[in-house]
């Protein structure tokens, strides 16, 4: 049963919550997520924008620490090809 889940993950199973944040926020992220799949994540606006949601949100928020992996994993991955 849910007892002892987290708030999130009870909107999430149980509630089928599927959005938990303010939609502007819910958009930047959408942004960045897009910006990384058509390999725009070294530009100074991909910066920009991870900066201003990190003022926001914190540097540990999940979602921002995923785009940083999936930004390191791309490079990795650029940099292997070279």
């Amino acid at each position: 049963g849910p007892y002892g889940w987290t708030v999130e993950k009870v909107l999430n199973e149980i509630q089928k919550v599927g959005v938990q944040r303010v939609p502007d926020i819910e958009e930047k992220i959408a942004s960045l997520h897009k910006d990384l799949a058509d390999n725009n994540f070294e530009s100074d606006e991909f910066n920009r924008k991870l900066a201003e949601l990190e003022q926001i949100l914190g540097e540990s928020d999940a979602d921002l620490m995923l785009i940083r992996m999936e930004r390191i994993r791309k490079n990795k991955i650029r940099n292997s090809k070279k």
